[in-house]
């Protein structure tokens, strides 16, 4: 890298783009965070344009509690 601040900038986007999103997270199950989103989030009606829906909620609604460490998203060896 030519700077520290491209450095930086590649770390941070590696880690909160890519690596965050799919590492499993005993908190929720060990499920990544995407996979616990597909499995939980209710389905979000949007506009043709993409854009909310006129009486849908804003924001994010709260996440369930983490389910029992004996029920998981993957096999026990991470396959």
């Amino acid at each position: 890298f030519a700077t520290h601040e491209q450095a930086r900038r590649r770390v941070f986007s590696f880690l909160e783009g890519w690596y965050n999103i799919r590492r499993l997270h005993s908190s929720i199950g060990y499920c990544s965070p995407l996979e616990f989103e597909n499995l939980h989030a209710p389905h979000q009606p949007t506009s043709h344009r993409g854009l909310p829906t006129a009486g849908q909620r804003h924001g994010r609604e709260k996440r369930p509690a983490a389910r029992p460490w004996t029920t998981r998203c993957s096999t026990p060896n991470g396959g």
